[in-house]
């Protein structure tokens, strides 16, 4: 069998080529996707030798966990030693073959992978003969936040990863999310006419006098010759001179005002669905939401918009690479908690290394003061059974064993692990471990993962759509408009607000006909587009 052409089966993905890496067969930017090798979970073809890299701008980390049926080809010497003849490869970098962490072949899915920075590349390479099922393989990165500036006039940008939020700390004379309001107004409208006026003190900042209190108004690019457009203050600076000049607002390219949804590029980048769930009783008072949700008051009670890898009543549930993690609000002993965990298809959570610790750490609140049972570590040095039997490796209890003395993650303690009485009442962590949903329940092509007995489903949503599993369509998410103008669908399509007092042109915008067969258009920003192959 001769194969011209490799295959790729990407999973809700949007793909742009890197043409300044000859080494890397395809260059993937999306901050989560999937990897298979070609014809997944059918066999491979022969003589593949193709490589994926992943290069997330701002991200710290990559994870990367297989999915399914592995099967990649060995071959056992006469002195029963085995070597791959087919094999996957897995790399830290932008250069394939360099910093390797792991080749793999055989019948055994590997364990997970991760590397520290924002670029990895993955290889498959199969011989002339004996195809089989191959590989697949869910990649996911960590982003800093803060990467992209979003704090501006100066402000500091602080990151929570666990969360994935920003906070702004703001230098005097500015507030707001990003720094992006002027506290107090430099100008006085009183006796000017109706028009736009900069700040004396800072030539980069306009207001507008109309009657009404004042507002900062950005000017937008093709700024006027003499200037130069500021990408984080969205404004025109002046740049001959220092001294302030009044100018008028500038013409401003605009999107085609209907674009028909059929014209729309078939870009489908990752995005992890938010699960909202509603249920009648209690307040936001309590703080009742984990893992960063946010609670929001209403008749029924309060609703928990949990951020992405979350999910439950009260976000208790949350997806970390190969495994899931349930946080329970519930108070009793060791054995009572380990029983509960084995009943919703888990057990209680076997934390093996700091970073683990570390990770179930961020997760708990301390304004509630609550300490955490989790797995026995157990060595005839510390502690012993209720039988007095010893034993030095990790185990769980089931809910048939009991324990004397037990491991509490103690919030006394900053989380750190504590043996205490194994009958005291404390809340617990389940783990589960977390792989595709059968069947998949996600719609409108979306990523399923379910873990505890699949209790905990998480929708892996393509661009458009969104809810908890993929069936809100909305073709503004995320909105496909320049300058943060607003998105709405109208009949035809996607319709662009354009501000009052913006003049209106038709250039630099993506239109159906902007690119030609087998691409389409990407917005650079106003001034242009780039046509990329889909």
């Amino acid at each position: 069998m001769v194969v011209s052409k490799v295959s790729l089966v990407l999973f809700l993905l949007a793909v742009a080529f890197d043409s300044g890496s000859a080494q890397c067969d395809e260059t993937l930017r999306s901050t989560a996707g999937v990897i298979s090798s070609p014809g997944y979970p059918g066999d491979y073809p022969p003589r593949v030798d193709y490589t994926w890299c992943v290069d997330v701008e701002g991200a710290t980390a990559i994870s990367v966990t297989f999915l399914g049926e592995f099967q990649l080809e060995i071959n056992e010497d006469n002195d029963g030693t085995e070597s791959c003849k087919d094999s996957m490869e897995i790399g830290q970098g932008n250069i394939p073959f360099r910093d390797s962490i792991g080749i793999f072949c055989g019948n055994s899915t590997p364990p997970a992978q991760s590397v520290g920075t924002g670029q990895m590349w993955v290889n498959l390479y199969s011989d002339r003969n004996v195809e089989m099922a191959g590989f697949q393989l869910v990649y996911r990165s960590d982003l800093d936040v803060c990467y992209s500036s979003p704090c501006t006039n100066g402000g500091t940008c602080m990151s929570d990863l666990t969360t994935y939020t920003y906070t702004c700390s703001c230098p005097p004379g500015w507030d707001g999310a990003s720094c992006e309001v002027h506290v107090g107004s430099p100008v006085d409208c009183t006796g000017k006419p109706a028009g736009m006026y900069p700040d004396p003190q800072d030539c980069t900042m306009f207001y507008q006098c109309t009657g009404n209190p004042n507002n900062p108004l950005p000017m937008h690019m093709p700024c006027q010759p003499g200037t130069l457009f500021d990408w984080n203050l969205s404004v025109c600076i002046f740049t001959s001179h220092a001294h302030c000049v009044i100018s008028s607002p500038t013409e401003v390219p605009t999107p085609v005002v209907n674009i028909p949804a059929a014209n729309l590029p078939p870009t489908t980048p990752l995005s992890a669905t938010v699960e909202v769930t509603t249920e009648p009783s209690g307040s936001c008072s309590s703080s009742p939401c984990r893992s960063g949700g946010t609670c929001q008051d209403d008749v029924n009670g309060y609703t928990c918009v949990c951020p992405p890898y979350s999910a439950g009543r009260n976000c208790e549930t949350v997806w970390q690479s190969d495994k899931c993690y349930r946080f329970s609000d519930d108070s009793m002993s060791n054995q009572e908690a380990s029983s509960i965990c084995v009943s919703i298809n888990g057990h209680l959570a076997d934390i093996q290394d700091t970073a683990q610790q570390q990770l179930l750490a961020g997760y708990m609140d301390p304004a509630h003061d609550a300490s955490f049972w989790v797995a026995n570590k157990i060595s005839s040095s510390s502690c012993g059974l209720g039988d007095g039997s010893a034993t030095s490796s990790w185990m769980y209890n089931n809910g048939s064993i009991n324990f004397d003395i037990c491991v509490l993650l103690n919030s006394a303690y900053g989380y750190k692990g504590t043996y205490q009485r194994c009958e005291e009442q404390h809340n617990y962590i389940c783990e589960s471990s977390a792989g595709p949903c059968q069947p998949n329940v996600c719609q409108h092509g979306g990523y399923c993962v379910s873990c505890f007995g699949e209790s905990s489903i998480f929708c892996i949503c393509p661009q458009g759509y969104s809810g908890p599993r993929c069936e809100i369509v909305d073709l503004c998410l995320p909105s496909p408009c320049p300058f943060d103008w607003t998105c709405s669908i109208q009949a035809g399509g996607i319709h662009c607000a354009v501000p009052a007092g913006v003049k209106a042109t038709r250039s630099g915008f993506c239109t159906a006909t902007s690119c030609g067969a087998g691409l389409f258009c990407i917005e650079d920003g106003p001034m242009g587009y780039s046509c990329i192959r889909g």
